[in-house]
């Protein structure tokens, strides 16, 4: 998927007829391998590559001055990475051996086979062109993200134009959402045949690199271009683009974002940002869109609630029928439906609505606002439209205003319903995201209500339950051994359970058990 590279050869070796066979059949082989110098020992090569940085040396291994296994070993300090080839006689089988403990991953026995060199040169050019791909990557990552002095990047298309396509699946992302909805966004991407679809869009010579954002459901196509293509010309591959990629995977909101001109690499660290601002603020939700991002930045839709929906929902509160506030929010989320307002948007004027209903009912305003938030953004993120989630919104606010609570527990009943799950499953491997899961409440509210009803974290109560049945074991089991003890407790590091135990007991487990006996048998 990018242009074809040259990579560079040193060949050391002391006979010069094998030097010049060497050289020869690396440059017949037509593998685009060039050969840029020659040497008789391993001192004279290991000059020459610090002077020309070959990508490839193939060396014989014994010569006069330094052999080969020392070239290696010089090599391997200077640069760890280095592809390095041993050419080996039959009567060098033992060298190769050690040449294999220095990091070597390659060897040709002499006299040279064409078919053998055809071959490893095909690995080494795989293995070099993967290297190379990875380290433009990683610094174009770097200049994305403004996280070094891109001028001191050795990135070799900075006399390049770019263009930037930020791609987006699904709707807007928020980081409490749950690892099954990450996981299940990865695979997602790992469905698409990547070189093939750049192909499609881009053709073959183009130079094109897929960079990975912080947000799981977002990455970046960097490519180069003309520097006079137009603004039509860019969104048109843009297009180009999303249709294809909608071929290859099966979700109903894809956005890309792009600059709207051909860009030089110095800003790019800028670009990128306007680019992830436009995204994050025009995200539809269950549409398919094509942003272009120029120079100008957009103006922020107003995040607060419009007077007219907020005095409607008003009216429909003070009604106190449901059935009309029912109908009321039905009518307003058609209307950003129908508006196609970006979700941000939309999530704040939820908010919004939440709060209103928290006011005129007099609710648990923090408690209710923290799992509110956490259940709008699971639904939204996988809606198709707003209209298709109605229902399930309309459930919230019912259960917010039915039980003053929050969806199907009283915080009461929430705290005695962990307990009683903490109380069986104690013994098990328990974190706060499993209990998330078990309760289907955001991890930091359970945490809340848990500590207002009984004055610790679910954590700390659960090394509570574990330290209290591991004194009981203990005292009632003088057969157990502390390692067993600690296992049937939840601990799979005997080590960490004395170490909990003692921070809770203030000693350890084996000496609590020597004390226990020891006053027993003094009785």
């Amino acid at each position: 998927m990018t242009n074809t590279r040259i990579y560079t050869v040193l060949v050391v070796e002391d006979e010069p007829i094998i030097l010049q066979d060497t050289v020869n059949e690396i440059t017949n082989s037509e593998m685009n391998f060039q050969v840029i110098g020659t040497a008789s020992n391993g001192l004279e090569a290991l000059h020459m590559y610090k002077e020309l940085k070959p990508d490839v040396v193939f060396t014989d291994i014994q010569m006069p001055v330094m052999n080969g296994l020392q070239l290696t070993k010089e090599l391997k300090e200077l640069d760890p990475d280095i592809h390095i080839v041993i050419l080996s006689g039959y009567s060098d089988f033992e060298y190769a051996q050690q040449a294999i403990k220095l990091g070597v991953k390659e060897y040709l026995l002499k006299p040279l086979d064409a078919e053998d060199l055809t071959v490893l040169l095909e690995r080494l050019y795989s293995s070099l062109n993967q290297i190379y791909k990875s380290n433009e990557s990683n610094m174009l990552l770097s200049t994305l993200n403004g996280m070094e002095d891109i001028h001191s990047l050795p990135f070799c298309y900075k006399q390049n134009y770019f263009v930037l396509f930020l791609v987006g699946l699904g709707n807007l992302f928020h980081n409490s959402l749950s690892s099954s909805m990450v996981s299940s966004i990865s695979s997602l991407w790992e469905k698409i045949n990547w070189d093939q679809l750049f192909v499609h869009v881009f053709g073959s010579d183009q130079q094109v690199w897929l960079i990975n954002e912080l947000c799981p459901n977002q990455k970046y196509i960097v490519f180069t271009i003309d520097k006079n293509s137009s603004n039509e010309e860019i969104h048109h591959l843009a297009n180009k683009f999303l249709h294809k990629l909608q071929s290859c995977i099966d979700i109903t909101a894809i956005s890309i974002c792009h600059n709207n001109q051909p860009i030089s690499y110095e800003k790019i660290p800028d670009t990128s940002q306007k680019i992830r601002w436009k995204l994050e603020n025009n995200f539809v939700i269950g549409k398919k869109v094509v942003y272009s991002c120029g120079n100008i930045q957009d103006k922020p839709i107003s995040p607060y609630l419009e007077p007219n929906v907020q005095n409607k929902l008003k009216i429909s509160m003070c009604s106190n029928n449901l059935n009309i506030l029912k109908k009321d929010l039905f009518s307003v989320l058609e209307e950003y439906d129908n508006r196609m307002l970006p979700q941000k948007t939309v999530e704040q004027n939820l908010m919004q609505i939440i709060n209103l209903l928290t006011h005129h009912y007099q609710l648990d305003a923090i408690l209710n606002s923290v799992h509110v938030e956490y259940v709008l953004h699971t639904l939204l993120f996988t809606a198709n439209s707003l209209t298709s989630i109605k229902e399930e919104i309309w459930n919230i606010v019912h259960d917010l205003i039915q039980s003053r609570t929050l969806e199907y527990f009283s915080n009461e009943e929430l705290a005695n319903q962990l307990i009683e799950y903490l109380k069986v499953h104690f013994s098990e491997d328990i974190k706060v995201e499993d209990l998330s899961k078990h309760f289907n409440f955001n991890g930091t509210y359970l945490a809340r209500v848990f500590k207002k009803y009984t004055g610790d974290s679910p954590m700390k109560y659960l090394i509570d339950l574990r330290i209290n049945d591991a004194i009981r074991l203990i005292r009632e089991r003088e057969d157990l051994d502390i390692k067993l003890i600690s296992e049937m407790v939840g601990y799979t590091d005997p080590r960490y359970f004395s170490r909990i135990f003692k921070a809770r007991i203030g000693t350890s487990p084996s000496e609590y058990r020597n004390t226990v006996y020891n006053f027993s048998e003094s009785k």
